[in-house]
């Protein structure tokens, strides 16, 4: 890439102008110096200048212009605007900035203007409605070609536009649809399609079925300039494009669908034999999200987070949805280690500064990778180390990501044999649960007892309960815990009338303790005691011979547990009873 004809990224600092994040473009301007601090970036008359214009920098953008240091020492006009954050981010006052290069604006704008005039002209002549969004007025207006001439249907702020779609033309079923499009549109992404019931200021104002196709123009990385095609879909091409569609895509993010992901990625590693990157991530404690904003709110996050594996890998490698808040990408033609490092940083960042100015809100991601063919040239092997990674990541403190390392990771046992011992234990119904608790089973089956807690940690974030338990051996002594304090031993082991209420999988679950109240007074009186209310517990053993108990407690209230939950409890207490039986 040519350092003259590419942006020179966005990026957030301190009050010392220490860099705290920065999109991989600027990584790539300003090389090996890009986390000096800023100052230090700037040719020595443009310094003090800068200085003081910092000093006036509010929460509104403001520019400045100065020459900045590239990568290859050469000092480059560019123009830097600032803005400070709305809101503390861990205590602290942090400034977006974003730097252009000067010349190459200057050299292009004559250009764009040129280009702009001939795309609208070729719009025009297909008979089309279409809009144009132009990035740096905020600017929105849908035009329709009527006897040989343009008509402007209108023109507004997107915010406004938005607004009025909604109002006055689309179906009020797509409204989420059209909204994630208009968030498309505003930042920019590279291209774009959705259907969706619309008039768009249709003259005779009927809604029908519609199909929107758009994508941005760029200068140097910088998008100009978002232009978008309607088109009336027949019955018939909608049914089949829908159809098509729903084969490969997940219908939320927009990203690839679990198995359409897989099956690219598994020709990527196993059949074309290239150099290639596979990472899995995960959205840090989103849990949290869905419970303190709602599903809805959850969603949202979810298709602005996908949105950022689209913008970030772009042409250089393709991302799909394997999981409730669970992706994997796959990077094309991997030069080092240097440059999935650099992917895996603008992505960890860049979602990080999605919801950096909003409130409360604090969504992070962790990432696991491994390469091919450094760490295997199996996809089974890949996502093992890859998954490995984003436990580790996890484990030590969430916010970023790692690349395995053999030589510090461990070697990651054979995937094929964990696969089918797995399949086994959970009685063939691995691809039936969900990937966290799939993964769980993984990690305890790869790493033993020391994933126990860490699964149990997870077991009561996945079915929202206060307080997880294993006893274990002759005594029934606990030897694992997670969440509130709660008894040592297992309590209603010597209760016979109690063990019958274990099913034959060896599983109980019980929403309220009615039942337990009217099988053993002396047990609910002590259930009582801790401040359950409901729990699903698993024999370890059977009941034939039980050498221990899981018991996953709520504290308060009664609830109906889903049988995909009681699923998840039964595997992954199976596997801990085996785990506690090899060591």
């Amino acid at each position: 890439m040519v350092l003259d004809k590419i942006e020179c990224g966005k990026f957030t600092v301190d009050k010392f102008f220490d860099v705290r994040y920065g999109s991989e473009k600027y990584f790539e301007y300003i090389g090996k110096e890009a986390y000096r601090a800023l100052p230090k970036l700037l040719y020595n008359d443009d310094i003090e200048r800068f200085l003081t214009f910092f000093e006036t920098v509010g929460e509104h953008w403001r520019g400045i212009t100065v020459k900045l240091k590239r990568a290859d020492d050469v000092y480059r006009d560019a123009y830097i605007r600032a803005k400070k954050k709305a809101s503390l981010v861990g205590g602290e006052q942090l400034w977006d900035m974003e730097a252009y290069d000067v010349e190459t604006l200057t050299e292009n704008f004559r250009h764009d203007k040129d280009e702009l005039g001939k795309y609208r002209t070729l719009l025009g002549l297909e008979g089309r409605t279409y809009f144009c969004y132009e990035h740096d007025s905020e600017n929105i207006s849908v035009y329709k070609p009527v006897n040989g001439r343009e008509r402007v249907l209108s023109s507004m702020k997107l915010g406004e536009w938005r607004a009025d779609v909604c109002a006055n033309h689309i179906d009020k079923a797509d409204e989420d649809i059209f909204s994630r499009m208009c968030d498309d549109i505003e930042r920019g992404a590279s291209e774009f399609s959705v259907e969706l019931s619309c008039d768009m200021y249709a003259p005779e104002g009927e809604i029908k079925p519609c199909s929107i196709s758009a994508s941005t123009i760029n200068k140097d990385g910088i998008p100009m300039l978002t232009v978008g095609i309607v088109s009336r879909i027949e019955a018939l091409g909608e049914a089949v494009q829908t159809e098509n569609k729903d084969a490969v895509t997940d219908s939320l993010t927009r990203l690839y669908n679990k198995k359409y992901i897989q099956t690219r990625a598994k020709e990527i590693i196993e059949k074309k034999n290239e150099h290639a990157a596979l990472f899995i991530m995960d959205i840090d404690n989103f849990k949290e999200v869905n419970d303190n904003f709602g599903h809805m709110y959850g969603d949202e996050v979810l298709a602005r987070v996908a949105g950022v594996l689209l913008d970030v890998l772009a042409d250089n490698g393709i991302a799909g949805r394997i999981g409730g808040d669970e992706f994997m990408g796959i990077i094309y033609n991997v030069k080092d280690k240097e440059m999935v490092r650099h992917i895996l940083r603008s992505i960890r960042s860049s979602v990080e500064y999605l919801y950096s100015d909003t409130k409360g809100m604090n969504i992070t991601c962790s990432i696991g990778a491994a390469r091919c063919p450094e760490d295997g040239t199996s996809y089974d092997k890949l996502f093992n180390c890859a998954d490995k990674c984003l436990y580790i990541a996890k484990d030590k403190g969430k916010n970023r990501y790692i690349i395995y390392q053999e030589d510090l990771h461990g070697v990651i046992r054979n995937e094929n044999r964990v696969s089918t011992e797995i399949e086994h234990i959970t009685g063939g119904a691995l691809e039936n649960i969900s990937g966290v608790v799939k993964r769980s089973i993984e990690l305890l089956y790869i790493q033993g007892r020391a994933a126990i807690p860490e699964v149990l940690k997870i077991m009561c974030e996945v079915g929202r309960f206060d307080r997880a338990c294993v006893y274990y051996g002759s005594d029934f002594k606990c030897i694992y815990s997670h969440g509130l304090s709660g008894c040592d031993t297992a309590f209603w082991a010597e209760s016979e009338p109690y063990i019958e209420h274990f099913n034959g999988n060896g599983l109980h679950s019980a929403g309220n303790l009615f039942k337990v109240e009217n099988t053993d007074k002396r047990i609910f009186e002590q259930f009582r005691e801790q401040n359950t209310g409901c729990f699903i517990q698993a024999i370890l053993g059977d009941k034939d011979n039980i050498c221990g108990y899981t018991s996953f407690e709520c504290c308060s209230g009664s609830r109906r547990f889903t049988e995909a939950l009681q699923n998840a409890i039964d595997y992954v207490s199976k596997l801990i009873y085996e785990v506690l039986k090899r060591n």
